[in-house]
């Protein structure tokens, strides 16, 4: 279940349970009457947002400081170092096969259902060079490119704004943008500088509802 769709039978629920229609979307409009142009479900969610506003502790409504001081009461001492460990064949062979199988490709034109099929045959050269990245911090220049293309989404195909770009990166990039991601996550997690109210793109952490603490 999404947060649009709770929101709009949250909102749907409040109408039907008025009087009557005509009311309960009278009294929702009541609600906003600066805003304009906005949908009922729309004020709902505007409607939402003052509520948490409103209800939120008066030392985080009254935000006056530098976001630098918070950044200095948070953070007392220094990190240890970031350091990216060398990566396996292990750890790369999982990452291979990880990958949705597709056979889309960039301009390598090396797709990833090629990818998986020939593992086995690059696990070390591919080491070696992701090893090589890692040690220098320098990212492979021939990685970086990308193969831009349009692709019709939805409505006329006659209309150019109904084909956005879309970018096709090469299937290596993908693999070492994976074993970046895993270590600099590593180092985030294990030295506590994401907080806790930090609720997207975290593993085991919901975005739809993050807890407000005090």
């Amino acid at each position: 279940m999404n947060f649009p769709r709770e929101l709009f039978h949250n909102s749907h629920f409040f109408i039907l349970n008025s009087e009557n229609h005509t009311k309960g979307t009278r009294q929702l409009n009541n609600l906003y009457h600066p805003i304009t142009n906005l949908t009922v479900y729309q004020k709902g969610a505007h409607y939402m947002g003052i509520s948490i506003f409103n209800n939120l502790p008066p030392h985080i409504k009254e935000i006056s400081k530098d976001p630098l001081f918070y950044l200095g009461q948070n953070f007392t001492q220094s990190f240890f170092p970031l350091r990216f460990n060398n990566t396996t064949t292990l750890e790369i062979n999982q990452i291979i096969h990880s990958l949705k199988c597709k056979d889309s490709y960039g301009y390598d034109e090396v797709s990833t259902r090629i990818l998986k099929m020939s593992a086995r045959y690059i696990l070390s050269p591919l080491t070696y060079i992701f090893n090589k990245a890692l040690s220098t911090g320098i990212f492979p220049d021939r990685l970086k490119f990308s193969e831009v293309k349009s692709l019709l989404k939805k409505g006329s195909s006659t209309a150019l704004s109904n084909y956005p770009p879309i970018s096709l990166l090469t299937s290596f990039s993908k693999i070492i943008e994976k074993i970046i991601y895993v270590r600099l996550y590593c180092h985030l997690d294990m030295n506590n500088i994401l907080v806790n109210e930090q609720f997207g793109f975290r593993e085991n952490h919901q975005p739809r509802w993050p807890h407000i603490t005090s």
